[in-house]
């Protein structure tokens, strides 16, 4: 570091000083290195309202470089997508619409360049699909291990199980379970319609296979139940059916160096028929025998 000083010939001669700090480190050696993201968003509206999504997790082999990052196709994407120079960071803008996205992200630490691949999904689940859903719970989990260490096994166990295309079972929600230490997720089943009794035979297989789950996968599931409403004579002996809500807005996000899940969060209830009258529940209460006639 040196202190150059400038002076000038007015009357009185009047001068100034600063500091130069000169850093000189080694010509990089080696590119940067970058991991491909994936990027599922689940959306209860038409459009995913924007925010951070995701980051490009990168690493270079010379410690004095620094990296920074950048869009490679900004002049088509830049409307929807941005990211952030110094961290990698995924935003989505705002109205994001929903559909499937492409594009590289540029990392270079000065001399050498790399890309990462990074594929977003957004997906709308309608009250439709909601009515063809399967509510899981697990113990001992955190959203974050689930998407880290358990969710592509989960997939693939439940795809093997149920005899459903792995890319057809999406996660609707996933979120911090409330009255135990663990996990609640949604799964919607795409284009797999059926009747009450249908969802209810696979969610009694997801149940018998609890024990090989916690082996397979290593998750220690709770329950399993669907969330389809009963239709027909025969369902008239029911004095209560299941639903559920989702909440406008998606997040926080659960993220790995490859992959990137956001959901909105969900409400079960239960309605209970009384004495001719409806009642609504919490999902873990059933009061009907205390309600008057």
């Amino acid at each position: 570091m040196f202190c150059p000083q400038a002076s000038d010939s007015g009357i009185p001669p009047l001068s100034s000083s600063t500091s130069v700090r000169v850093h000189v480190t080694e010509q990089s050696h080696y590119a940067p290195s970058a991991l491909p993201l994936e990027i599922f968003i689940t959306v209860g509206e038409d459009e995913f309202q924007g925010g951070m999504v995701g980051k490009i997790h990168a690493t270079d082999r010379d410690p004095q470089d620094t990296l920074t990052y950048s869009l490679a196709e900004e002049e088509t994407l830049g409307r929807h997508f941005s990211v952030g120079a110094p961290d990698g960071k995924i935003i989505a803008a705002q109205g994001l619409p929903r559909g499937h996205y492409s594009f590289n992200v540029t990392v270079s630490d000065g001399t050498f360049t790399t890309t990462a691949g990074v594929h977003v999904y957004v997906w709308h689940v309608g009250q439709e699909a909601l009515q063809q859903a399967i509510w899981m719970g697990f113990y001992q989990l955190t959203p974050e291990e689930l998407v880290s260490d358990h969710w592509r096994n989960l997939q693939r166990f439940l795809s093997h199980k149920l005899d459903i295309k792995r890319a057809n079972i999406h996660l609707a929600s996933l979120q911090p379970a409330e009255a135990v230490a663990g996990v609640d997720v949604l799964l919607v089943f795409e284009g797999h319609s059926g009747t009450f009794y249908e969802f209810q035979e696979l969610a009694s297989i997801i149940t018998h296979s609890a024990k090989e789950m916690e082996h397979s996968v290593g998750v220690q599931m709770r329950s399993a139940m669907p969330m389809v409403p009963c239709q027909g004579p025969t369902c008239q002996g029911q004095i209560c059916h299941n639903t559920v809500h989702l909440d406008p807005k998606v997040g926080p996000t659960y993220s790995t160096a490859r992959l990137s899940i956001l959901t909105p969060r969900h409400h079960l209830q239960r309605s209970c028929s009384c004495n001719g009258k409806y009642y609504i529940f919490p999902r873990d209460e059933q009061h009907c025998w205390a309600q008057p006639a």
